[in-house]
């Protein structure tokens, strides 16, 4: 099965529906909050597309919002490859990386967009029009000249193609397809993009479970960045797998990790000693 596959049967089959999947700060998503989420993530990368002659590739370039997990699941769905884009990278690095992964669309936050308008000249395939901000959370929504959040980007998409943008684009996507490209820490130089398949990550979640007998009623909690392998492999796609929960805060907080963990009532909870 492919990431889309699971996240699908759980939502569709399997009743999970209604049940909450992401917990964020002060905020809630159910799994059919979020899949209609991804679904219109997907739908939005796919009408990005410019470039038919390399693979379509998300940059994120974003701390750990609920947006991180709808582009994830929307690149699963619609054949994508989510690039997670380190949030400690800058200027020439920070594009090297983007261009090295071909990224086509890139989506990021307002903590993040100074630099990121700093190198948009050097961006070989990501333009005004492919570069989205997560900043609904944010008082002051003012945009540079033609820069769109991703909320307003999907409703001048909703509005331009109608209920065809609210369905599921049911892309063909094979376990073996790539679904995330992951970057070492470039301790021995540059760093470098790892490849990561559905069947990869499926495979890992059904490891994971094994041997910590996660179920649909634990909550992990994602203490690293989701671009780290870390927190997607054994936060998010145990979740995903099993029906569990993930749960996190934009950017993680010693002193506030305790008081998270009763929040949310975390059962597992990632990190690198």
């Amino acid at each position: 099965m492919t990431v889309g596959d699971l996240f699908k049967k759980k939502v569709l089959e399997e009743g999970y529906g209604e049940r909450d999947f992401v917990l964020f700060e002060d905020e809630k998503y159910t799994w059919n909050q979020t899949y209609q989420q991804a679904v219109k993530y997907a739908n939005t990368f796919l009408r990005l597309r410019h470039r038919n002659d390399i693979p379509l590739h998300v940059g994120v370039f974003m701390e750990n919002y609920p947006e991180f997990v709808f582009a994830y699941i929307g690149c699963a769905l619609s054949g994508a490859v989510l690039v997670g884009i380190n949030t400690t990278q800058r200027g020439a690095a920070l594009a090297r990386d983007i261009n090295h992964c071909d990224c086509q669309v890139l989506l990021t936050e307002n903590r993040f967009l100074d630099e990121v308008m700093g190198i948009k000249k050097d961006l070989q395939f990501v333009t005004d029009r492919e570069i989205l901000v997560n900043n609904h959370r944010e008082k002051d929504k003012s945009l540079p000249r033609g820069i769109m959040s991703i909320n307003d980007k999907i409703k001048e998409l909703e509005a331009e193609i109608g209920p065809a943008f609210l369905k599921d684009p049911n892309v063909a996507v094979k376990p073996e397809d790539w679904l995330m490209v992951i970057f070492t820490s470039g301790s021995t130089g540059a760093p470098k993009g790892i490849m990561n398949s559905h069947k990869k990550f499926v495979e890992t979640s059904v490891t994971f479970a094994e041997r910590t007998r996660y179920t649909d009623k634990d909550v992990s909690y994602a203490a690293m960045p989701l671009f780290h392998s870390n927190s997607t492999f054994l936060a998010l796609i145990p979740a995903i797998a099993q029906g569990g929960k993930i749960s996190t805060r934009r950017k993680f907080s010693a002193s506030g990790f305790l008081p998270d963990v009763r929040k949310f009532g975390v059962t597992f909870f990632n990190y690198v000693g």
